[in-house]
This record gives C-alpha cells, structure tokens and sequence, in this order.
C-alpha cells in the first residue's frame, strides 16, 4: 500500500506499531494509534511481517509479507478460529478504537455494528430485537465524555434484555466497575488496546 502524502518523519518510524503512539492530537482526526497496532497484530501472528518506507512529503509504504501455504483453503475465516458465526454491538466515542475494534472481530468472524454512545447503543440494541436479528454480545466502553457510558448502559439494556452479555472495555484496570464487572452486569472485560487472543477467549467464553 502507498501513498504520497507527507511522509513519516524518521524519529517517529520505529514508534509506528506502538499502541496508542499517534501523531493526530487534536481536531476531528485526533487519535488513540490502535490501527497500525492491530494490523501489526493480525499479520504477526501468521508468521509475517510488515516493512514500512517513507520519505518526508515524498509519501510511505507499507509491504506485507505473508508466508505462503500448500494448503486448500477450505475454511473461512469464522471456521478456522473456531467461533461460531454472531453479531456484535461495540460502543465507543472514539472512531479510530471503533474501527481497530472491527478489524478484530470481523478477522475472527463476527458481524460488527457500531455506536458512539450509551444512547446510540440502546437504540440500535433494541432495533435488533425488534428485527428479531439481536445481538451475540456487545462491547461497551466505561467512559465516553459527555454522554452515556458502560455503566449507565449496561442497566438500561439489562431492563431490557435481562440475558444480555455485555463485555466492558477499558485502557487502564484500577475502576472497580472494571475490577469487579460481575457485580454490575457484565459477562466479561477486555483491555485497550485488544490482544486478539484474549478477546477470541473471552468472546468465547460469554457466547459459550
């Protein structure tokens, strides 16, 4: 993939694949650096590897190597993690975690739908009831400024749905809310940024 926009500058370079190390601080494209992070990931873990080449306003590219296979392949990607096919609902303010988000759980098989907010959420939850196409589990942030949060969340839908598995999600782990999810409604937690092993385990163990 290339591009010929303004380059990486050289210092930044070895920092690119570093979770949360971004350059946009500020504005609408302002970011939390989990995109290159989870790709990175994804391509690590199949034995690959990514080289990046960029030039200051001459544009960068990044080349994935992947080791070849002998093997048909016969199985999607669904049937080789071994998850069964469901929907997820992942709620968060920032786009860029909504996005990373998607990749992983799209990469391990599943339907994604997204909202910013705990209000965002609720609608779209009971919409899919309503379509009689609900949700597997949805994944809630534990703090979005100015609007409605995990904790707020996770009440309105388990009066709605008292089955409802809800997974929290956090970037740090001293939040009893986080610490004892349990005791507030929720099925699991997984931290930012995502270790796709983890969210693979913990998925599997809500949706069991």
């Amino acid at each position: 993939m290339k591009d010929h926009g303004r380059g990486i500058p050289k210092d930044n370079l070895p920092r690119i694949f570093d979770p949360y190390f971004t350059t946009k601080t500020s504005g609408i494209s302002k970011g939390v650096g989990l995109g290159l992070a989870i790709c990175y990931s994804i391509v690590t873990k199949h034995d690959g590897f990514i080289a990046v080449d960029s030039e200051p306003e001459m544009g960068t590219t990044f080349t994935v190597y992947l080791p070849a296979s002998s093997e048909s392949v016969m199985k999607d990607e669904a049937e080789k993690t071994g998850l069964r096919e469901g929907k997820i609902l992942v709620m968060d303010d920032a786009e860029s975690v909504r996005n990373a988000t998607g990749i992983v759980l799209n990469y391990l098989g599943y339907e994604v739908e997204y909202a910013k907010d705990g209000v965002e959420a609720i609608d779209l939850y009971k919409n899919a009831k309503a379509r009689e196409r609900p949700f597997s589990a949805v994944i809630l942030d534990l703090h979005v400024p100015g609007g409605m949060g995990a904790k707020e969340t996770i009440k309105e839908l388990l009066t709605m749905d008292p089955s409802v598995k809800a997974i929290i999600s956090c970037g740090y782990a001293d939040d009893p809310v986080v610490s004892e999810f349990g005791k507030y409604g929720f099925s699991g937690m997984v931290n930012i940024p995502y270790d796709m092993d983890t969210m693979k385990e913990t998925l599997s163990r809500v949706l069991k």
